[in-house]
């Protein structure tokens, strides 16, 4: 079932080529894609496929770790590594637009859900005040949640609702986690006309990779966003880490005129 992964790694070994974890990764990746090693396979243990395979144990470490980054295997707590069926379309965001993760989820076909999702009421920090301009230490709502498109982690969100009488605290405890933005608008009847936004990549911060199953090096695409009524009050402030191994953004640019 290995035999053509050690020929690679052969191969790369003949020619001199250092990235033997990348080799590796890149033949197990053509295996599960020609339905070499089907999808549910538990791979041996580390020190067991590390032998077979002829690699050291860090090698092969770096490979899984690339193909779960990748979600072409998951490890399970406890019990091993398996091969998961093939990744699924990634999900595509437009930046050009205030569009909803939730519908972009759909719009692959998979599932939009949510896991550890926790609202709590909090004093905000002098940085969070002046990004929803209240004063330093007033409350706000703070809602923690895992984005999933079926049963793979997109993002983990950290967002601030700033309170007020049409988004008191117990009017937000009710949110179930799906679209915050439907929620805004449907529930707590709250008009989202423009954002600000800026994007950068990061090193995954330890709790965000745990949420996501990454390493705390993984690289995660963090959205900061800040979200504004027609008065150009601001009612929102989020922080989203993606998973960018399904995650992308696109943006519509437009050349100037001649």
């Amino acid at each position: 079932m290995l035999a053509q992964a050690q020929q690679r790694i052969r191969r790369g070994r003949m020619e001199g080529n250092g990235h033997l974890a990348r080799a590796l990764a890149d033949s197990l990746r053509e295996a599960f894609e020609a339905g070499e090693i089907p999808a549910g396979t538990q791979l041996a243990n580390e020190f067991a496929l590390a032998e077979q395979l002829q690699v050291s144990r860090a090698t092969l470490r770096e490979a899984v770790r690339v193909l779960i980054h990748e979600g072409w295997l998951e490890s399970r707590r406890g019990i091993g590594t398996f091969v998961r069926t093939r990744p699924a379309t990634p999900v595509r965001g437009q930046l050009d637009t205030m569009s909803s993760m939730g519908a972009a989820i759909a719009s692959t076909g998979a599932k939009p859900g949510v896991r550890d999702l926790n609202v709590q009421e909090i004093p905000a920090t002098a940085d969070l005040a002046q990004k929803l301009d209240i004063a330093p230490g007033a409350a706000v709502a703070r809602i923690c949640r895992t984005r999933l498109a079926d049963d793979r982690a997109v993002a983990y969100a950290t967002e601030y609702v700033k309170l007020s009488e049409a988004a008191n605290f117990a009017a937000v405890k009710g949110f179930d986690g799906v679209s915050l933005y439907q929620f805004v608008r449907e529930t707590l009847k709250l008009t989202l006309a423009y954002s600000r936004l800026s994007l950068t990549a990061v090193p995954a911060p330890r709790e965000v990779a745990a949420r996501l199953g990454l390493r705390a090096s993984d690289p995660v695409l963090l959205m900061r966003e800040v979200v504004f009524d027609a008065g150009g009050s601001p009612l929102l402030y989020t922080l989203n880490h993606h998973n960018t191994a399904i995650a992308e953004f696109t943006l519509l640019r437009y050349g100037r005129p001649a």
